[in-house]
């Protein structure tokens, strides 16, 4: 059968555009100077001829944008004269997994794109990656440095196509204090939802009047935490080996019992006020948090740096692994999410080269324990818990300690699923999860919802890309 890639869709589609308006400024040709590139090479001169220019495209704002930044700024200075790297923020990972699409048609895409989990089966079709497995093979590079479950994410059928770099999973914060008030012991934060739901009208508040002044829970709706709950119970979220043996066609959590699962117990936390209302909003439940009007809450590792820093002592912030639906599932594991960097490319070798020294510095012990105490993102890298910069954090902050023990007691079989559509399949999932919470279908009807309008985005996809 013979297969038209996306870059080849694409270009029927929008050659004519994009030589009008697609052109971005300040983004390398570099990276594209050719649609395929020569297979690394046994040995490349770097520090003769001229410097090498590189664009590196990321979604980094805020704290994580200035650690970034200081990386990059190290390896400059370390390789000066002979490789020069210029980050470029190019907004949030839609925008520049969108932006990436037309800018490699028109030739003026990046030399090394961070892209999220969610883009992973996207970029693999796409024809404009070289794996980074080629690399690592010229180079004899040491895979085993890399944290296996968060490699086993980035590699298909035996090949690592990027190097992780910002990587998390979710995981359960609480407020220690709150919890000794409630006659909660602090030291044994729930494991599952139903304990949430349990223990939650101990962590209730209420005013003279009888409005809710404190809540138990806070976890927005987001559809990384129904895939979560997938993995813990051991369940695929699509069929074709959940889209890691070839390109998913249909949704199987609509059928297999973990959507409904999950769907009943999400309602659940709602309809027993356990969870406010105003807390399916990710900003407000996450003030709430820090303010002292929820006693828990869920969301990314990557957030734990910036939550130290926000709460600034005002209570003893604990942390605990992302909660099971009930001791059925408990010992389930999670998948990662954030991002990985990938190299585009490029015909000339010593560009080719350059862009593999940068990631295999951004991937180093040192970088990685560095980046890790800066942001919360997980040291992709085994080498870094022997730096001491990462144990000097973890003791000041033993909080980080819980998101690396909850990666390691999770199984490859965590690993998740694969799909080229993934951002879609996310809008999709959480439009419906909306509209089951606010009483205007139930969880079956959501299901259904969701199996309908994916399974048809897939099939979509795949009449215009796999022939």
């Amino acid at each position: 059968m013979k297969k038209t890639t996306i870059k080849h869709r694409v270009l029927a589609i929008c050659s004519a555009a994009v030589a009008c308006t697609l052109l971005f400024s300040g983004c390398s040709t570099g990276g594209t100077s050719s649609s395929s590139s020569s297979a690394p090479t046994a040995s490349v001169d770097l520090t003769s001829g001229p410097e090498v220019d590189l664009t590196f495209w990321h979604s980094m704002g805020g704290t994580n944008a200035n650690a970034l930044q200081t990386m990059v700024d190290d390896f400059n200075n370390q390789h000066a004269g002979h490789i020069k790297v210029t980050a470029q923020y190019q907004g949030s990972y839609d925008d520049a997994i969108n932006k990436f699409k037309s800018a490699m048609v028109a030739k003026s895409g990046p030399d090394i794109m961070q892209s999220y989990e969610l883009g992973t089966r996207y970029l693999i079709d796409s024809g404009f990656i070289e794996p980074m497995q080629d690399f690592i093979n010229k180079d004899k590079w040491d895979v085993k440095q890399i944290d296996a479950n968060i490699a086993a994410y980035y590699t298909v059928q035996g090949k690592l196509y990027s190097m992780p770099f910002n990587s998390s999973t979710p995981i359960l914060y609480y407020n220690k204090d709150m919890f000794k008030e409630a006659g909660l012991d602090p030291a044994n934060p729930p494991k599952t939802f139903e304990e949430i739901i349990n223990d939650a009208p101990k962590l209730t508040k209420k005013d003279a009047s009888g409005n809710v002044t404190q809540s138990a829970l806070g976890m927005y709706v987001y559809g990384w935490f129904l895939d979560q709950s997938l993995n813990k119970m051991g369940k695929p979220s699509f069929d074709n080996g959940n889209g890691r043996t070839k390109a998913p066609t249909k949704i199987v959590f609509d059928t297999n019992g973990g959507g409904k699962t999950f769907l009943d117990m999400y309602q659940q936390l709602l309809k027993t006020g356990t969870m406010p209302a105003y807390a399916m909003k990710d900003a407000d439940g996450q003030a709430a948090f820090v303010n002292g009007k929820l006693a828990m809450y869920i969301n990314s590792t990557a957030g734990l740096a910036g939550l130290l820093k926000a709460i600034n002592g005002k209570f003893d912030l604990g942390t605990a692994y992302y909660p099971a639906i009930d001791s059925k599932s408990v010992n389930g594991g999670v998948s990662i999410g954030g991002a990985s960097l990938w190299m585009t490319k490029n015909s000339d070798a010593r560009v080719m080269e350059a862009k593999w020294e940068f990631i295999k510095f951004m991937a180093s012990a040192k970088e990685q324990a560095y980046w890790n105490t800066q942001t919360g993102y997980f040291p992709i890298n085994v080498g870094a818990y022997n730096e001491q910069t990462f144990k000097d954090n973890v003791k000041k902050y033993p909080q980080f300690q819980t998101a690396i023990d909850q990666l390691h007691a999770s199984s490859k079989s965590s690993v998740g699923g694969l799909c080229a559509i993934y951002t879609q399949v996310r809008k999709i999932e959480e439009t419906e999860m909306q509209k089951m919470l606010n009483n205007q279908q139930s969880s079956d009807e959501a299901l259904k919802n969701m199996a309908s309008q994916i399974d048809g985005a897939m099939q979509d996809y795949n009449d215009a890309n796999v022939k």
